[in-house]
């Protein structure tokens, strides 16, 4: 799991980039405030940040894509949602499944994609 160092005047702080996805935006806005506050002490955890972020979104954008692909070759019509058959409740069952898939993997790469605005953002 990559992680990064930086300092801001007398702390330090270790930060798991892959767990950036799992905070609070105004959370990561200020994570990436500081780090960037001090360029000069932080060189090696901007660089690493940066590469991170450029790596990572077309990385879920491609786990989405592969989500999509499987959904539009898995899914399949029923015909009577209401139906107890076992081989109907398989189906609905394999549908939401694959819709769930889909879904986590779209707002995986939009919050990705928001990390990498909030990034761009703090950096001017």
């Amino acid at each position: 799991m990559p992680a990064v160092t930086f300092r801001q005047d007398t702390c330090t702080i270790a930060l798991h980039l892959e767990k950036l996805c799992e905070l609070p935006v105004a959370n990561v806005r200020k994570l990436f405030a500081m780090m960037l506050s001090e360029p000069w002490n932080n060189e090696d955890a901007i660089q690493r940040t940066d590469a991170f972020l450029n790596e990572i979104v077309p990385e879920s954008k491609d786990l989405w894509h592969l989500a999509s692909i499987e959904f539009q070759n898995g899914w399949r019509l029923v015909r009577n949602k209401r139906s107890h058959a076992p081989d109907v409740v398989e189906k609905l069952n394999h549908n939401k499944q694959l819709t769930r898939a889909v879904k986590r993997a779209k707002a995986q790469y939009e919050r990705w994609e928001k990390i990498r605005s909030l990034w761009a953002e703090a950096q001017q």
